[in-house]
């Protein structure tokens, strides 16, 4: 049960990792015209201005806390978390 845990806590983790990676290669592979890395990883980057690829960070970052708020025992410090 443990090992179950144990990966359920690193999925979201490494998911975050993989995307501040690739929000970190998105700009030179815009300058290099990668149409392989712009076609399988646009989805991230589409709904933003093309200086702000970074934001894609900010909303998964809310997203994972919104996600492991449940998780925190007590209502008080559930609603504390969200601000």
């Amino acid at each position: 049960m443990i090992l179950v845990s144990m990966f359920a806590v690193a999925l979201p983790i490494a998911m975050l990792a993989k995307i501040a990676f690739l929000s970190r290669q998105y700009p030179s592979a815009v300058r290099r015209g990668d149409t392989h890395f712009l076609k399988s990883y646009g989805f991230l980057f589409f709904r933003f201005r093309p200086h702000a690829h970074w934001y894609i960070l900010v909303v998964m970052c809310r997203s994972l806390v919104v996600g492991i708020v449940p998780l925190v025992p007590g209502a008080t410090v559930q609603i504390f978390t969200f601000f």
